[in-house]
């Protein structure tokens, strides 16, 4: 017996309707920053020690760009390293701000 392919899902909306507070949040956030929010303070946001994931997600499901930047620092302890920042592009700005209306 032939199985049948199981029916596609359907598409959530992309609009703020169904938007969960955290991703709200994180919209915000990213919007306000004006300079790049740092994963840091992307945490902080949120609150969640995994931004990145939440990035990615609202990248794929709001078709957003949100490029990161790695931007060197100096730790605490004198260690050079580098840290990732996210901006907006323009575009990206325009939908986030037709989102939270």
């Amino acid at each position: 017996m032939k199985k049948e392919a199981p029916a596609p899902t359907a598409k959530r909306p992309n609009d703020s309707t169904n938007m969960s507070p955290r991703f709200k949040r994180l919209l915000t956030a990213l919007y306000a920053a004006k300079s790049g929010l740092k994963r840091a303070d992307a945490d902080k946001a949120i609150p969640t020690e995994n931004a990145p994931e939440y990035i990615r997600q609202v990248k794929e499901r709001y078709g957003l760009e949100i490029p990161r930047e790695d931007v060197p620092f100096v730790t605490i302890d004198g260690i050079k390293s580098r840290r990732g920042v996210y901006h907006l592009t323009e575009d990206d700005r325009q939908r986030i701000r037709a989102l939270l209306q």
